[in-house]
């Protein structure tokens, strides 16, 4: 342990996020009756309101869930597809080599909020606990929709000293941000999680009830047609320097649902580690444990020269076939047993010599071969 690392335990529980406000919604939750469950969602909820620009209601969540005393990992896909119309020829049409990073062609299916509430419907089907704290029989998800989803209702409406994000020259509707500690409010997110608070409230006396609610609201009632509505109302100029017309639509929001399987996992010493599947990057991590599971790096020395040439270069091979090899398992035919292989990362790892290597080096997992997309200015032809 560092000197300025000290470990901290907690004797009711512990959260750690990347937000205090999120992290004491979650203690609060705790110190309620509610468990780790209810707490992760508070937090989530919370993160989208005080953190927009890592992680907002429009974005997109993986999620790992566990509980103690189960063998079994389960990844919640809180990461909405691209639209229907979608395709190569649709950007072809436009003139476009590549999607914009910018503007509503790249808006896809927003899939935070449905993650999230995923985790407060999946843990239905664990087993009951006793509480540690008091000894009470308790149920995984144990507090209604309202007091977990509130807590991001609260913190949009009082003042949340905010951070400024800078927008690219040449993009509309541009305003000075706020200097140093000025509050910022979001008055209309607060109003759409206190509308959909009531729509759960209203629907059901029941937990599960009120969380489907919610997410039908969302995905299929007034949020999707405010976006909806949204995404019609005309162009926006891009970074393509254009204005282009959004892909997106209220029938791509109201055909999705967040998928729930186990997660990808490999051993590390007396370790297993978990992660979510290749439709994020979570296996690159267990790429580079696999890789470097070949290495004495204690005898290198934390910190050393050795130690971080070995760690880079393995996370620049497994990263490269990040790139080649990543992608929906849906649509993509990811050959993730192969990449995770002792004989595929015996391979790999022979690649690790003693200069830097300053390339993409993408392996040929069962003798295919790799491919790799050049990348495009994404203006027009």
């Amino acid at each position: 342990m560092l000197p300025s690392k000290p470990e901290l335990r907690g004797t009711i529980g512990a959260v750690a996020s990347t937000h205090w406000l999120a992290s004491s919604a979650a203690m609060r939750i705790l110190a309620n009756g509610g468990n780790a469950f209810d707490a992760a969602v508070a937090a989530g909820f919370v993160l989208q309101v005080v953190e927009p620009h890592f992680n907002g209601p429009g974005g997109d969540v993986s999620i790992l869930a566990h509980q103690a005393g189960h063998d079994d990992v389960q990844e919640i896909c809180g990461q909405g597809p691209m639209p229907q119309a979608a395709d190569i020829k649709a950007f072809e049409r436009l003139g476009l080599s590549s999607i914009p990073g910018s503007g509503l062609l790249p808006a896809c299916v927003p899939g935070a909020f449905g993650g999230v509430d995923a985790a407060a419907l999946r843990v239905r089907d664990y087993a009951p606990r006793r509480c540690p704290r008091t000894g009470d029989r308790l149920r995984v998800g144990r507090l209604p929709a309202a007091p977990r989803n509130s807590t991001g209702h609260h913190h949009a409406r009082p003042a949340v000293p905010g951070r400024v994000v800078r927008i690219r020259p040449g993009l509309p509707h541009q305003r000075p941000g706020p200097r140093g500690r000025q509050p910022v409010r979001n008055p209309t997110l607060a109003q759409t999680y206190q509308r959909l608070l009531k729509t759960a409230e209203s629907a059901s006396p029941d937990r599960e009830a009120q969380i489907e609610a919610a997410r039908y609201a969302f995905y299929q009632g007034f949020v999707a047609q405010e976006i909806s509505d949204f995404l019609a109302s005309g162009p926006m100029l891009d970074a393509t320097g254009l204005r282009n017309r959004a892909l997106l639509t209220g029938e791509d929001l109201a055909r999705w649902e967040p998928t729930v399987q186990a997660a990808t996992s490999r051993a590390y010493g007396p370790h297993q580690v978990f992660k979510p599947g290749p439709w994020s990057q979570g296996p690159v991590f267990l790429q580079q444990i696999a890789l470097l599971e070949g290495f004495d790096l204690p005898a290198m020395g934390q910190g050393s020269a050795d130690y971080l040439h070995t760690v880079v270069e393995c996370t620049k091979l497994a990263m490269s076939d990040r790139e080649a090899w990543y992608g929906d398992p849906a649509f993509s035919d990811v050959p993730l047993d192969t990449l995770l292989g002792e004989e595929y990362t015996r391979q790999r790892r022979a690649l690790v010599g003693d200069s830097a290597v300053l390339t993409l080096r993408p392996g040929s997992p069962d003798g295919r071969t790799p491919f790799i997309p050049s990348l495009p200015h994404a203006g027009r032809h």
